[in-house]
């Protein structure tokens, strides 16, 4: 009886540890669920405050969670829109300002290490889209907003409007007019066909 029990044993810890080790596994699964649940829960209620507390601890710790893609940046910066479109107090509002714009950089950082197929050209240009919203308020983000245009420029020209072209050139014929006829010449070649921003090129000239 003894000699029976004593060879099972063995297996009975075993069993144990492979009990265990699952439930240790998905510790964090869980609390991602809870955070998950109480942020679309808080979100329906209409408390983005506390929505957002619970988005923040996900994006902290596994922000393409739980399908691997882009949503829960997408899901931050709608909400902060909302926020920043309630919200009066100036304090505050420069607060969600700053944290959504850290929520474009930390979206393009995660998203284009990833092995995912990430458009990172539209996470830049709306960065800056976000920012020239908002421009008026925060006029300091002025040069953030013209970078992000540039970069939209250099990742995919063919994608880019001519009306983000027109803020760049304009921004750096205002700053620095040899840089700005340098981009004029580039953009001149990469758009021949755009008649309408060929004829825009040729009355900011004239006006340098």
């Amino acid at each position: 009886m003894n000699d029976t029990a004593s060879v099972f044993r063995p297996l009975s810890i075993l069993g144990l540890i492979l009990i265990l080790l699952p439930a240790t596994v998905s510790a964090q699964e869980l609390e991602l669920q809870h955070h998950h649940q109480r942020y679309h829960n808080f979100l329906q209620q209409g408390q983005l405050e506390k929505a957002l507390s619970h988005l923040k601890w996900i994006l902290e710790h596994e922000p393409t969670y739980p399908r691997g893609n882009d949503d829960n940046f997408q899901s931050a910066v709608v909400l902060y829109g909302r926020l920043l479109d309630q919200t009066q107090d100036s304090t505050l509002r420069k607060v969600y300002f700053q944290e959504a714009v850290g929520v474009f950089d930390q979206a393009e950082s995660v998203l284009a290490a990833s092995e995912r197929d990430v458009d990172v050209f539209s996470w830049v240009l709306n960065k800056g889209r976000f920012m020239q919203r908002y421009y008026a308020e925060f006029p300091e983000s002025r040069s953030a907003v013209i970078e992000s245009y540039r970069r939209a420029y250099d990742l995919a020209p063919a994608r880019l409007h001519d009306y983000y072209l027109q803020v760049v050139m304009v921004a750096y014929a205002e700053d620095d007019k040899e840089l700005a006829r340098e981009f004029m010449r580039r953009v001149e070649a990469s758009y021949p066909e755009r008649d309408s921003l060929q004829r825009f090129i040729e009355l900011l000239r004239l006006e340098m």
